[in-house]
């Protein structure tokens, strides 16, 4: 890293800006180190899930599933001392101690939950870092549920495509970025105890068992690789290299821009966006007290979902003792809107994993050569037909306009 002088205003000794630029290259490795380090969705995702599923079935859904999970790699209490030898004190630039000092304070909160998986406490832990469901949050998955017709679960003219076919279309996509930037260095790797897909630690996990048209297959490759990898990688060739683990908050601007990358290739269906709707649904039923078998019964009789779908759902609110990360799909959808339709341009979005409220300071660290322009930026940008619709965003547009087409 080239952390100049400028990062600690001028005039000051030579010396002593060496000291301060040694302190912020400190903080920004060790940061980046125990969030790498964390794998924090694979640790709170069950690793028996189809046993649960099937146990599930087998009980005629009428009691809970008990989940098991993986042991954290690293000793979570060894993390938290690591966080505790981050020296802030020597960064005198007030926007990287801001920077700093916040996500600090997030990955001990993530690791504190780490520590207090299935405890009353875990979901406290969501509420601190992920929030819950407000009112007009609340409103809004009303209201498309209501409005959006439920065509249950029929398939569409889309040949289905398995894990191996999802594997192959994903090694495609990472090869266009990879021709641009040898940098560019995730791995596909296919897991049995992964339900869908996630991103962790710079690579695309898929499950074995992976079902899906090809339609929504294209629409995830852009969600998963063209979001979520492309900003990792983005993040890692900046000089503050945990953007690519992401800035405290980031999530909601992330998966926002994910559901949002749907929409522009034409894969946000009005199933997807009932899903998303309904996982604010369960999250905001988890909160209020509601059990897994009320919360799954709802989702069945009253949203429409089959019962396969409502048990993920559950699942991925329910786990660890109550996550409310799902419920930031649909606010961060909304806030990316918001964004565009106040004329932003949506390429300073991918030069890592920040949040909308970080632009202001990304823009200051670009202006003094300390943060660079994306260097990668997704592919959809260069089709025509994508490029118009977000052209209509730009001019404003609701969540239930994306599915207007």
């Amino acid at each position: 890293m080239n952390w100049s002088s400028r990062a600690v205003g001028a005039g000051r000794t030579r010396s002593r800006a060496r000291s301060a630029s040694d302190a912020v290259r400190d903080a920004d490795q060790r940061l980046t180190s125990v969030s790498a380090s964390l794998e924090f969705l694979l640790l709170v995702t069950p690793s028996n899930l189809r046993e649960a599923w099937t146990r599930f079935q087998a009980e005629r859904f009428e009691r809970a599933p008990l989940f098991n999970y993986r042991p954290p790699a690293v000793d979570p209490r060894v993390s938290k001392r690591v966080l505790d030898d981050v020296d802030l004190e020597q960064i005198e630039d007030p926007t990287l101690a801001l920077i700093f000092g916040e996500k600090r304070r997030e990955l001990d909160e993530l690791i504190t939950m780490l520590l207090e998986r299935n405890t009353p406490r875990f979901v406290q832990g969501s509420l601190r870092v992920f929030g819950g469901v407000d009112s007009a949050l609340r409103d809004l998955a009303r209201q498309l549920l209501a409005k959006l017709p439920d065509r249950g679960s029929k398939q569409g003219s889309d040949p289905p495509i398995d894990a191996s076919g999802f594997v192959e279309l994903a090694k495609k996509e990472l090869e266009h970025y990879r021709a641009q930037w040898s940098g560019f260095t995730p791995e596909v790797r296919v897991r049995p105890d992964v339900p869908s897909l996630i991103v962790e630690g710079g690579n695309l996990f898929v499950g074995s068992q992976l079902s899906l048209e090809l339609s929504r297959a294209h629409a995830l490759i852009q969600h998963e690789i063209g979001t979520h990898l492309l900003t990792y990688y983005n993040g890692l060739a900046q000089r503050l290299q945990h953007l690519s683990s992401g800035l405290a908050g980031y999530e909601a601007l992330q998966e926002g821009l994910a559901v949002l990358a749907e929409h522009l290739v034409g894969g946000l269906t009005t199933q997807r966006l009932r899903l998303i709707a309904s996982r604010v649904v369960a999250v905001e039923r988890l909160l209020e007290g509601a059990s897994f078998v009320d919360t799954f019964r709802e989702l069945c009789r009253e949203v429409g979902l089959g019962h396969q779908a409502a048990f993920i759902v559950c699942m991925r609110v329910y786990r660890g003792g109550g996550l409310t990360k799902d419920a930031i799909y649909l606010r961060g959808l909304e806030d990316v809107l918001r964004h565009l339709a106040e004329g932003a341009d949506l390429s300073e979005l991918f030069v890592g994993k920040i949040a909308i409220r970080h632009l202001p300071m990304v823009r200051e660290l670009r202006q003094r050569k300390m943060l660079d322009r994306p260097r990668l930026l997704p592919r959809y940008l260069e089709d025509e037909r994508a490029r118009a619709r977000l052209a209509r965003l730009g001019r404003g547009a609701s969540v239930l306009d994306l599915v207007e087409e």
